[in-house]
């Protein structure tokens, strides 16, 4: 509990295991440099889910509630070198992970494309990917940027067929993405492999159709998204395309007209 009696949560738990585990060995000012450096890059109310994607990116999938057990288990028979090393690679997640969730991030400057591909991906809310899209970025971030932009169409794709439309639980794949995560970081699975299995996945055009026509749509986000992606594809000059300009979504008929 905190001071006041309110129950904490895993990532304040997970800030005294650190400093129960590393302030003895390298002092209270260097602990807190190494923190802070995790901290800094993310809105500390985004921190307790940066917390739980990095660790089933890295080490095994588990829910929020078991997600303090699993750290103490794994982190017990590190020495204070092995942790550090953990810690410093959190940092360097956690600042990708920042620019995930927001597109005009510094990483994104001259990648428009990929820039609106993560707008898109946020507006929707597709969060569950999160945490192999960061292991893609590390992976191709010194190499072909374009690949990491043809993944992310990809997902946004097969999200958006899957959920936006077919209603599905966006949360059907979260344990395939982390476990792809955690086989990219040990190079035992090949990114074709990932791409096949999508497509054995993936909602047929026929079945988007069938969905789309006589669709109702009560959550406003769905709706704009719906209605401006559709504007925007047959739109022929992009001065008039509508994503980049922040629509908003109005009635042009009465709810009950009579």
């Amino acid at each position: 509990l905190n001071q006041r009696g309110t129950k904490l949560e895993p990532a304040e738990l997970f800030k005294n295991l650190v400093f129960s585990k590393l302030e003895k060995n390298l002092g209270k000012e260097k602990v807190n440099e190494i923190w802070n450096s995790i901290i800094n890059p993310l809105d500390k109310n985004k921190f307790g889910t940066f917390l739980r994607h990095y660790w089933i990116s890295k080490f095994e999938h588990i829910s929020n509630k078991k997600l303090l057990r699993s750290i103490r288990r794994i982190t017990n028979n590190m020495t204070s070198e092995e942790f550090v090393s953990l810690l410093n690679e959190m940092a360097n997640e956690a600042f990708i992970y920042s620019a995930l969730l927001d597109h005009s991030h510094t990483l994104w400057e001259n990648e428009d494309e990929i820039s609106s591909l993560i707008d898109e991906i946020n507006f929707l809310r597709f969060r569950q990917v999160f945490p192999l899209l960061v292991v893609l970025y590390r992976k191709f971030r010194n190499k072909e940027r374009n690949e990491f932009k043809k993944l992310l169409k990809l997902f946004l794709n097969f999200s958006v067929r899957s959920y936006t439309i077919l209603d599905r639980n966006p949360n059907e794949f979260e344990r395939k993405y982390s476990e792809w995560a955690r086989l990219l970081r040990e190079d035992k699975i090949e990114i074709k492999e990932i791409i096949e299995f999508l497509k054995e996945n993936w909602p047929s055009d026929d079945e988007i159709k069938n969905k789309i026509i006589g669709m109702q749509v009560k959550n406003e986000k769905k709706a704009k998204y719906i209605l401006v992606k559709v504007n925007d594809a047959l739109e022929k000059t992009l001065l008039h395309t509508t994503w980049s300009n922040q629509p908003t979504l109005e009635h042009v008929i009465p709810r009950n007209p009579n």
